[in-house]
């Protein structure tokens, strides 16, 4: 299994400096695959001819003949030439400013670069990338020294399934996604025609999924905004047509988001004492928006009004459907999950009571 090797990578004593190296092991890994897949994808592609310097497809092939301290300045080169070929592609430049980083001379360093590019190579099928994210994911996400950010923004698999089965696929709308990790809850329901707005407090690595799935799934860079000033502090009508907005699958992950909610003064969707603000949401979305809240009870309580309790929510006007699914420790989802559909339409008739 791949999430248990790279359990072992962080077990395995590379640095001393323990929570670096997690953060190296995951990032690593993750940027040798996409390197490994672009390489895949492109080398028979019809630009095949633009794109040769950059084949070193050998490098895969014969990693056992490379001196150790020469791979670390090879692939940073590699990385180097994707960054300088595709600008717009904030990916490779991560990338490359990682490799840079790195000090190709500690023994550390080196040997953990050797098992990551064995633990890549040992992929047999790189066209199964979704599946190697998700178990790198979830890996990540229960080892998290920083499980502020990460184990806040995780969305189990049986919550992205729920959406879908809500709201169908959708193409070509505006779609916002609050705190939703790696980009697969929105990327999958918006497909790739979708424009999209994603706010979030994510810390690097779980940054760098988020744009590695991006770049897996072929969904445009430019699509994407993360962290945009612009979006946090509402200058302007936003017009989304669709909002997401993650409150936490597990207790402790929804203590986490009402901390996160007290930390950041341009909250999207929230208050300062971490209620809703409706009114905030009316800025965001179109007037004939619909808005999907879901966390864990405890998390949905705590962003409710005083007045109002969960169990009085299907009743109201603005609520399209309140939906519960069950937990699944098999899914990483130990409690269950209450998902509350708004219907930006009626808001208007809420907010004037």
């Amino acid at each position: 299994m791949i999430d248990q090797r790279i359990n072992r990578q962080f077990d395995t004593a590379y640095l001393e400096d323990r929570t670096m190296q997690r953060k190296y092991v995951i990032k690593m890994n993750l940027s040798l695959l996409v390197i490994k897949q672009y390489l895949r994808n492109f080398v028979s592609g019809p630009s095949a001819k633009t794109q040769a310097p950059m084949l070193f497809t050998t490098f895969f092939e014969q990693y056992a003949e490379l001196d150790i301290s020469t791979g670390i300045p090879l692939i940073t080169k590699i990385s180097k030439k994707l960054a300088q070929e595709f600008p717009v592609e904030p990916l490779f430049e991560t990338i490359c400013e990682f490799f840079n980083e790195l000090d190709e001379y500690d023994p550390g360093i080196q040997a953990l670069f050797i098992d990551c590019i064995k633990q890549i190579d040992a992929i047999p099928e790189i066209e199964d990338l979704i599946t190697v994210l998700h178990d790198w994911y979830d890996t990540y996400i229960n080892d998290a020294t920083d499980a502020l950010n990460g184990q806040a923004n995780y969305v189990p698999l049986p919550v992205i399934d729920e959406l879908v089965r809500f709201y169908s696929l959708q193409e070509d709308v505006r779609l916002y996604a609050e705190n939703c990790g790696s980009g697969a809850p929105q990327l999958i329901l918006g497909g790739k025609t979708s424009l999209f707005i994603m706010y979030d407090t994510n810390d690097e690595i779980t940054q760098f999924f988020s744009n590695l799935y991006q770049f897996s799934t072929s969904i445009p860079v430019k699509h994407i905004k993360h962290n945009d000033q612009a979006v946090a502090i509402f200058p302007d009508q936003q017009n989304c047509d669709y909002a997401l907005i993650n409150l936490g699958y597990t207790q402790a992950a929804a203590e986490l988001q009402i901390q996160l909610a007290k930390q950041q003064p341009g909250w999207p969707s929230r208050t300062s004492d971490n209620k809703v603000d409706l009114s905030q949401l009316k800025r965001l979305m179109a007037p004939d928006s619909r808005v999907a809240l879901f966390g864990t009870r405890t998390s949905l309580q705590a962003i409710l009004w005083d007045h109002l309790q969960l169990e009085q929510l299907a009743a109201s006007q603005f609520v399209e459907a309140f939906v519960v699914v069950k937990a699944d420790p098999e899914e990483m989802m130990p409690e269950d999950i209450y998902f509350v559909y708004l219907d930006m339409a009626q808001l208007d008739q809420i907010m004037a009571k």
